[in-house]
């Protein structure tokens, strides 16, 4: 990390030096790096640089391992424990970019970056990073001699909580009655409570008690099915849509 003074480690912000010292010491609370407020200098998209480096912080300055409360991953968790995630960097001089990184609330094996080529001398350059362990980490990026370093916790996956009374509640078995060779079809009938006009879902109006209503066949539930014309066979089929309604029904 030759262009940073020794004894110095940039933090924060583009222009600010704290002490070595200081920041091992503050390490232990681990001093995130966040967003610049003045982005008028930086790419678009990205929202902390310098004249000669961009990059993207994970949201609170936290990459958090694992699942995220909404399904999505920032950062994957190998067999071994390692934790991996991918990060984007804009280069707005020409040359290769390197990544290093080291733990600074703990000793830890360093950083290990993966700069894949074809990406040109300038511009967008993605990494694959590779954390041995949780905790504070300092990532610095440099190009052209030019460096550009932020502070990050990498934090471990957030318990998965049980899941909701409500999806308890609106479990239902499905059922399908059978009937005799002959028998009356028992179709279920189209809801008038809702004002199906104004709801507009393909297949006309919703049949059944709600609060999911499928669209399966208009106003006489009636579903005109085609034969498989693709692989053949005794089958028949259709497409269908559905709609969830605000209806007092407890069961559909």
């Amino acid at each position: 990390m030759g262009a940073v003074a020794a004894g110095w480690s940039t933090q924060s912000a583009p222009g600010v030096a704290v002490p070595r010292e200081e920041l091992s010491s503050s390490a232990r609370a681990c001093l995130v790096t966040r967003p610049q407020e003045d982005g008028s200098r930086l790419h678009p998209g990205f929202d902390y640089g310098s004249d000669a480096l961009d990059v993207i912080l994970w949201p609170l300055g936290v990459l958090r391992a694992g699942p995220l409360p909404d399904g999505a991953s920032d950062a994957e968790i190998q067999p071994y424990g390692s934790i991996v995630a991918k990060l984007g960097w804009w280069r707005h001089v020409d040359g290769r970019l390197g990544v290093e990184g080291e733990r600074l609330d703990a000793a830890a094996p360093p950083l290990r970056a993966s700069v894949p080529d074809g990406y040109g001398e300038s511009g967008f350059q993605p990494t694959l990073l590779t954390f041995p362990t949780t905790g504070c980490w300092r990532v610095v990026g440099s190009v052209a001699g030019q460096e550009l370093s932020f502070v990050v916790r990498v934090a471990a996956p957030t318990p998965r909580k049980p899941a909701s009374d409500v999806w308890t509640r609106l479990h239902r078995p499905l059922h399908l009655p059978r009937l005799r060779p002959g028998a009356h079809c028992p179709v279920s009938s189209v809801d008038r409570r809702v004002d199906w006009d104004r709801t507009n879902i393909f297949g006309g109006s919703g049949i059944g008690r709600g609060p999911v209503y499928p669209g399966l066949g208009f106003s006489r539930s009636v579903l005109r099915a085609t034969a498989d014309r693709q692989f053949g066979g005794p089958w028949a089929g259709t497409r269908s849509s559905g709609t969830c309604c605000q209806a007092t029904a407890a069961e559909y």
